[in-house]
């Protein structure tokens, strides 16, 4: 971990229920106005309206104290977030309602500048103020963006980006299929390219071993599970959801996530490499258990399912082909609805309109179970339902509970996260929130011009800190 806009990684006190960091000085957005704290304080504001923003980092409203029941800057627009201070420009201190040793994980998270007369709510996406060395020169929503460099942007306040490339050209809604196919083919301009999604598809896996693509290849632990989502809100008996879990042919949904090259099943939502893991046999057979699935289900009628996918994801498509064929088999019947792509994630969050079954994972934003577990089926700043991120709409009051406090432990991170994998494992195998498939790896092949490739330590994807190409 490095400090960014901050000097360092944070001053604890309180017993880790407070910490306090300290900008750099000459940090400027795109204007040349200078980033001040009460902008990182804003972007902090801004993580509480998650009606109007979907999908924003769920750590900072649940864990901050809030007596004052803070609920964003456009629901509360003349209200003041007390748990966060700026007793002047450079300097900004977060009181948490218990302590917090993830501190200076969450920052990276959550407290990308914005200033408060640029925000105009949701639109904002739609031109983000640059502070680091590019900004937005044109974009087009769900079509392309092009970055240039920020001729405001300062290399002396930016130790950690060395910002090779002049820009970047980023196109989007193109079938992955297609991206595996041009990265492979090498021809034009898609020797500059590279893509940061699992785009590679299982039928180009033969083609890696050919010279001239395979020094082109970048390869690693993916850090991300996969996992098919059972909606709650929609599929409420627990027996029902046990009943598709044990129906589902694992093994043929890894060979339509591209087999075994791009990762190996697995019975937990929690990576390798977190503290704590150890999962368990969850009483599933790999290619499924139609028999064991049908004694669960006990006759109980089922409603036709809604399973949604991508409308470009190849790879969720023929997920969901063989979940609907493995659930025919005990006599449910699903349906596959492709979603737009540009409209999927708002979809997903959006609990009148999410499908019954979809396929989803979690990249964990740090290095620990609290990054992934509070998240995926922890419970909102208020305790009494469901956070957005957490797709499956899980919550029990008692557990919801745990994870909640263990979310703000102190105690040895060893510890919590062993307390944290044994309630994942209690909670995938008595409620069935979702199923666990695929722990996955990350597999690309990049353009002949690209330099530096390589997996980031953390995210399951291309570090686009060192990335360069060859001129």
């Amino acid at each position: 971990m490095k400090p960014d806009i901050a000097r360092d990684t944070g001053t604890p006190s309180d017993g880790d229920r407070t910490w306090t960091f300290r900008l750099r000085h000459g940090v400027t957005y795109e204007d040349g106005s200078p980033v001040t704290s009460a902008d990182i304080k804003y972007a902090v504001e801004r993580t509480f309206a998650s009606d109007v923003l979907p999908g924003v980092p769920p750590y900072l409203p649940v864990l901050l104290a809030n007596p004052d029941h803070y609920a964003g800057p456009y629901k509360d627009p003349n209200k003041d977030l007390a748990a966060v201070q700026t007793p002047d420009p450079y300097t900004i201190v977060f009181h948490f309602a218990a302590p917090q040793p993830d501190a200076p994980w969450m920052m990276s998270m959550a407290t990308a500048p914005v200033p408060k007369a640029k925000d105009d709510g949701r639109d904002y996406t739609l031109h983000p103020v640059a502070s680091g060395p590019y900004r937005i020169d044109s974009y087009s929503p769900n079509k392309s963006i092009t970055l240039v460099r920020n001729p405001k942007w300062n290399p002396a306040t930016d130790p950690h980006r060395p910002a090779l490339p002049d820009r970047y050209e980023v196109t989007f809604g193109i079938d992955r299929a297609t991206i595996s196919q041009r990265l492979i083919a090498d021809r034009g301009e898609d020797r500059n390219a590279l893509t940061l999604f699992d785009t590679l598809q299982g039928a180009d896996i033969p083609k890696l071993g050919q010279p001239s693509v395979k020094r082109r290849v970048v390869t690693g632990s993916g850090h991300a599970v996969l996992y098919i989502v059972f909606n709650e809100l929609k599929i409420k008996d627990l027996q029902v959801r046990k009943a598709i879990a044990l129906a589902i042919n694992r093994q043929a949904v890894l060979t339509a996530q591209g087999g075994p090259a791009f990762g190996s099943l697995t019975n937990t939502i929690i990576p390798e490499g977190i503290a704590g893991r150890n999962s368990i046999d969850l009483g599933l057979k790999p290619t499924g258990d139609p028999v064991a699935a049908a004694k669960a289900l006990n006759g109980t009628p089922v409603p036709t399912l809604h399973f949604g996918v991508s409308s470009t994801s190849t790879k969720q498509k023929a997920i969901a082909a063989q979940v609907q064929s493995d659930l025919k088999a005990i006599g449910i019947n699903v349906v596959i609805d492709e979603i737009p792509t540009d409209s999927y994630s708002k979809t997903l969050h959006n609990d009148d309109k999410a499908p019954d079954l979809f396929v989803s994972g979690f990249q964990p934003d740090w290095p620990t179970a609290a990054a992934i577990i509070p998240a995926v089926l922890g419970p909102d700043a208020s305790g009494t339902k469901w956070v957005s991120t957490n797709l499956a709409r899980y919550y029990d009051p008692t557990t919801s509970g745990q994870i909640a406090e263990l979310a703000s432990s102190s105690a040895d991170p060893a510890q919590v996260g062993k307390q944290f994998n044994d309630l994942t494992n209690q909670v995938l195998s008595t409620n069935w929130p979702m199923l666990p498939v695929v722990e996955s790896r990350n597999l690309q092949v990049v353009g002949s011009n690209i330099r530096n490739a390589g997996l980031s330590t953390l995210y399951s994807q291309i570090d686009l800190l060192r990335v360069g190409v060859r001129r």
